[in-house]
């Protein structure tokens, strides 16, 4: 009766053990997953499109001549033949009080405790620069280098972006129990007063991590 005994307790100990390590590799997973995405995604904005010459009207008499054109082929060239330094700080932040905004997307209504979640969260976690990588488009000449914001460069002018050419700040990520749904703040910024943040609900859809909704907090 004993050894029956002793079986079960084992059982459950090892099944509650294995629970645990389950939820954590799929956290942590997840946490990559949208960290990867959303950097790959934002820091496309560090590059501007070439813009289209003004079309002559009574209103405007300004057109691009072939100097204009060709300074901005060479800018948008030099832009994309550089590599470009993507920074990421260190350690996630914590969330604020938030009211909701938006009418055009009912997931943050309909996910309420998620934001609430993410507003009780009030450790921060370090981001693992190993765990994440850059996408390399067919446009672009070369591969893009991650490197974590030095805190000596908020001490500077131009608070270190003659050094790198967009930053990122993560918040804590909340899911829900399924770990297919997750809200996350996120800041970006391409100078010291070139910046935005937004508010962002994410679905996981067939494997991927997708944006379902976004909320500007702040343009500066």
């Amino acid at each position: 009766m004993k050894k029956v005994i002793y079986i079960l307790l084992s059982v459950l100990v090892f099944s509650g053990c294995k629970k645990d390590i389950t939820d954590d590799n799929r956290k942590e997973e997840s946490t990559y997953g949208i960290i990867n995405l959303l950097v790959n995604d934002y820091k496309k904005g560090s590059v501007l499109p070439i813009g289209l010459s003004p079309i002559k009207s009574p209103y405007n008499d300004r057109v691009y001549s072939v100097k204009d054109s060709l300074f901005q082929y060479k800018y948008f060239y030099d832009q994309m033949s550089k590599q470009r330094i993507i920074a990421i700080n260190k350690k996630t932040f914590s969330f604020n009080d938030y009211k909701i905004h938006s009418d055009d997307c009912d997931d943050f209504k309909n996910n309420s405790k998620l934001i609430s979640e993410l507003i009780a969260s009030k450790e921060t976690e370090e981001i693992d620069l190993k765990k994440l990588f850059l996408q390399k488009k067919r446009h672009e000449f070369k591969q893009d280098s991650l490197i974590y914001y030095d805190e000596k460069f908020k001490e500077l002018p131009r608070k270190g972006f003659d050094k790198i050419d967009v930053l990122f700040s993560f918040s804590n990520i909340t899911f829900n129990k399924k770990y297919n749904k997750a809200i996350v703040a996120v800041g970006v910024s391409f100078g010291k007063l070139n910046g935005f943040s937004m508010l962002i609900y994410l679905e996981k859809k067939y494997f991927h991590w997708e944006i379902e909704c976004e909320e500007t907090l702040s343009i500066s």
